[in-house]
């Protein structure tokens, strides 16, 4: 029973979920969605409308709104926090990027370049949230590439 009513209610009551991802920059998406699967630092994590209050920590990876017309927005979160309550969702993060302005292999080329500094054990906290932009972007373009059908 979400929030500790019964299903008949929920299907009576339920509203689609507003949405926000928030950086530095300013509010990158806002909307209202269906459901949002992000990825935590345990695994990925689906959130649909009435969903239990959570607040989160975010892993590099792919935010995957659907909104209501099912269309499905990707955007590319650097890691951060997500919170739910009362079907509102926040996603705060220091760098996100809307997947159709992500270049792949920009993103890979970047990511390798780090990879290899961090695997040398020469690199600074700055060289390390740069792996995790590009690790993010990596994995929201091949997301959104997969849902538009594009090589």
């Amino acid at each position: 029973m979400p929030n500790g009513r019964n299903l008949s209610e929920v299907a009576v009551s339920s509203s689609p979920i507003q949405v926000e991802v928030v950086s530095p920059e300013g509010i990158i998406w806002q909307g209202e969605a269906v459901g949002v699967t992000v990825r935590n630092v345990e695994g990925s994590l689906g959130i649909l409308i009435d969903h239990e209050p959570l607040l989160t920590v975010l892993a590099p990876g792919a935010a995957e709104i659907i909104v209501e017309d099912g269309r499905r927005e990707v955007i590319a979160v650097a890691g951060g926090f997500m919170s739910v309550f009362e079907n509102r969702l926040s996603i705060l993060t220091d760098h996100a990027v809307m997947g159709h302005e992500i270049s792949v292999d920009e993103a890979r080329r970047g990511f390798a370049k780090m990879a290899d500094m961090i695997e040398k054990g020469d690199y600074t906290d700055e060289d390390e949230h740069l792996y995790n932009q590009y690790l993010a972007q990596i994995r929201a373009g091949e997301k959104y590439a997969e849902l538009h059908h594009l090589s």
